[in-house]
């Protein structure tokens, strides 16, 4: 870690005076990408969650510029840069919802690297940003994603695919009866879920049981209707209150 560094919630950000423009979003963009002075990084990639948080429109236009240039700090080596960059990736996400879908492919890759980081400084933050896109993100662009990371060569960052399809197929679920496409949607975590409980991994395999926690709460009639449902619905989480469990 960098000692010294005070990283803000998103209650403790404040406002711009004057508001901010497109000439100030300029400069910001221009700040990211000093890579000789990580400090005016840091306290950029704080001025993108301020702008994101109390003037969204302003950044529209720079939107895709601004993700790349925060992706990149994200995966930097530097844990000050890359745990505000992924808190960062997150409210945007929580911002400007449906309008990130074109950032989910190149951001996703990076946030599931680095939640599957041997520091759990930088792992956590990047768990809570997996959560933020997950909630917000089109399904149709993230399941994608996510159903090539379960077949990864490493095992944690297959644990934390599978972990984000319970937090989507529970986003599916809450929302009642599902067009076709969400029951196709359904169909695909469900299979590759009941696959995962046949993982090496332990982590991964409890990560589906996860999965399979959330059909069986929802009392969805998903696993009726699926081939490796009733594999499925056997892989509850033992002793887990079904009215209370959140993926």
């Amino acid at each position: 870690r960098d000692e010294g560094v005070h990283y803000l919630t998103l209650d403790e950000l404040l406002q711009f005076t004057p508001p901010p423009d497109e000439r100030l979003v300029g400069d910001i963009i221009r700040r990211l990408g000093c890579a000789d002075d990580w400090a005016e990084q840091f306290a950029a990639i704080d001025d993108v969650r301020r702008v994101a948080k109390f003037a969204p429109k302003v950044l529209v236009s720079q939107l895709r510029k601004t993700v790349s240039l925060i992706n990149s700090l994200a995966d930097s080596l530097r844990s000050a840069l890359a745990k505000n960059a992924l808190r960062c990736i997150g409210e945007l996400f929580a911002s400007y919802g449906k309008r990130m879908d074109p950032e989910v492919e190149p951001s996703l890759p990076v946030i599931l690297k680095r939640a599957t980081d041997t520091n759990s400084f930088i792992a956590g933050e990047a768990a809570c940003s997996l959560k933020e896109v997950c909630s917000a993100a089109s399904e149709a662009k993230i399941l994608p994603q996510l159903l090539r990371s379960v077949s990864h060569r490493q095992p944690r960052t297959r644990e934390k695919a599978v972990w984000c399809m319970a937090m989507l197929a529970q986003r599916i679920l809450a929302r009642g009866p599902c067009p076709s496409a969400g029951r196709e949607q359904l169909r695909s975590i469900v299979d590759a879920a009941a696959k995962a409980l046949g993982d090496a991994s332990a982590d991964v395999r409890q990560a589906a049981r996860g999965v399979a926690t959330v059909f069986v709460a929802a009392r969805s009639d998903m696993l009726e209707h699926c081939a490796s449902g009733a594999q499925l619905a056997g892989a509850v989480i033992p002793g887990i209150d079904l009215a209370n469990f959140d993926a």
